[in-house]
């Protein structure tokens, strides 16, 4: 697969500058896009990404499908995984691979892998080829699964006839027991758990403890930073928006320094015991990196669907939600994900380190 460095930047570049309510980028047959409402409905693509309000992909993918907004909707076929974040989502195309998806109305057509589902209210309508985990106030079950169930829901509904390949695994709270039908109880092996020990390894548990926690962590952060220092924040963030590479290089450069700066000091044994505390500093430089990376994402697609700069603290947090869930999303993708989240922090970096440091050579444009 492409490196994702090159489409990150053009998007963040396309998305500081349009005029238009949508930025939409196409490098190869993948597609990225940013706006309020967004429909792609043209030829197949390899990948899509999409992040916005209203997102529409009626047509064909061959590769991965992530999408971030308010209402989404799937009706064409996948090839690969879908990743979906949301408060509607309705993916009623088939999907050959595997789907994670969170948000608070949550429907699924047929899934050829594994399927990860939670919210509000989850019903899956097609087949699982592969083992399915669904957790919500609400769940409703009316396709076949060919592996195992894990089932967290407040109140459960089972169509006539449903079929279930290996076990079902029902997680209740202490003080409460899932009722099932009697033509599941007797058709399948039903083995019972407390919630708290779902798996922790689990996707259910990824989606409903690390990855919110992530996102919140991130978006809280990144509002707190614009709080106490707004001015340099928003700093960092044209300049980061309108000259992405430089920031990659800023980044990779200051995180090549720390790192190297503790392996020299090992090899002089005498400055040995700095070593950890070079290492804390780039581990720490790369952490605020990727929240401003995030933040500075956030209002770039802020700006795409044609809203002002933030100028508020309420905007700002904003802002800083909508960047921290959309990288939270696109990194679930398998090493593209990796390889965003990389390029994300070093950029981010590279605007922290213009902005504290003023290197000289870049002095003139700063």
């Amino acid at each position: 697969m492409r490196a994702f460095l090159t489409v990150v930047f053009i998007l963040l570049g396309a998305v500081a500058q349009a005029q238009e309510d949508n930025a939409w980028s196409f490098i190869g047959n993948d597609v990225y896009g940013a706006g309020y409402t967004l429909r792609h409905d043209g030829a197949p693509a390899d990948d899509i990404f999409l992040a916005g309000n209203t997102l529409t992909v009626s047509s064909d993918a061959r590769g991965d499908v992530a999408l971030a907004g308010q209402m989404i909707s799937v009706s064409g076929d996948v090839g690969q995984d879908v990743y979906a974040a949301g408060q509607a989502i309705n993916i009623s195309g088939n999907v050959a691979g595997d789907v994670t998806a969170f948000g608070q109305d949550i429907r699924i057509g047929e899934v050829g892998g594994d399927l990860r589902a939670a919210g509000a209210s989850v019903r899956l309508d097609g087949p699982v080829g592969g083992y399915a985990i669904l957790g919500g106030a609400s769940v409703e079950v009316a396709g076949a699964i060919a592996g195992d169930l894990h089932l967290g829901a407040e109140s459960v509904t089972f169509a006539d006839g449903v079929d279930i390949g290996g076990t079902l695994h029902v997680y209740d709270e202490p003080d409460g027991e899932t009722e099932l039908p009697a033509f599941i109880t007797d058709s399948v092996t039903v083995e019972r758990h407390l919630m708290e020990d779902f798996p922790q390894e689990s996707p259910k548990s990824f989606l409903f403890k690390s990855f919110i926690k992530g996102v919140l962590t991130v978006a809280v952060l990144a509002a707190l930073i614009a709080a106490v220092a707004p001015a340099r924040l928003a700093d960092m963030r044209r300049a980061l928006l309108e000259q992405p590479f430089r920031g990659l290089w800023m980044g990779f450069l200051g995180m090549s320094v720390l790192i190297g700066a503790g392996v020299i000091s090992a090899l002089t044994l005498v400055g040995i015991i700095l070593t950890p505390a070079f290492w804390l500093v780039a581990g720490l430089a790369g952490f605020i990196g990727y929240v401003i990376g995030a933040y500075t994402l956030g209002v770039g697609l802020m700006l795409a669907i044609g809203m002002e700069e933030p100028d508020s603290l309420m905007i700002r947090a904003s802002a800083a939600l909508l960047g921290a869930l959309s990288a939270a999303v696109i990194a679930l993708a398998p090493f593209i994900g990796w390889l965003f989240v990389v390029v994300l922090t070093l950029a981010g970096t590279g605007a922290l380190v213009s902005q504290v440091l003023r290197p000289r050579f870049f002095a003139n444009h700063i």
